[in-house]
């Protein structure tokens, strides 16, 4: 199950469209170092993309084995991963407000984990640039979540 022990201080969400999981072939082919797909619970129906933290009141941050253990890997369906990310990069025009966050968070899409050619976990992520949102990989289980950081649920 996955216990998200705080909400979020924004309050709204998206709808995305059915959207399926990436194939590895898929993944390899924007990034060669992804050398497996350590899981994927990430739903493939339409969701409601919402933001969650498992912060809980008055922590301001946490360590990456803590963030695991506070996600409950995992309530299948209810993590986003890449491919709502992915949609939500395409059309990130059409939401003035996920566009106005610039600077201020990343959002992890723990539903996907890859393993990276160091043998690493990694999960995509969003965070802005250049007044864009864009999509990165990171060993989230290994940094700390603080109060920038949130995850990408389906509500």
């Amino acid at each position: 199950m996955v216990r998200f022990l705080a909400k979020t201080d924004w309050d709204f969400s998206i709808s995305v469209p059915a959207q399926p999981r990436p194939t590895l072939a898929e993944l390899q082919g924007k990034w060669p170092w992804i050398h497996g797909i350590g899981y994927d619970v990430s739903p493939v129906a339409p969701v409601r993309f919402r933001l969650a933290t498992v912060l809980r009141n008055g922590e301001s941050v946490i360590g990456g084995p803590e963030y695991r253990r506070r996600l409950g890997f995992a309530e299948s369906g209810k993590l986003l991963g890449y491919q709502q990310l992915f949609w939500l990069f395409e059309n990130q025009e059409k939401f003035p407000v996920l566009l106005s966050f610039f600077g201020d968070i990343s959002v992890d899409a723990a539903g996907l984990v890859v393993i990276g050619e160091d043998g690493e976990e990694n999960a995509p992520y969003f965070h802005k640039r250049s007044g864009r949102w864009y999509i990165g990989w990171g060993q989230v289980f290994k940094v700390r979540f603080d109060r920038r950081c949130r995850v990408a649920i389906d509500e």
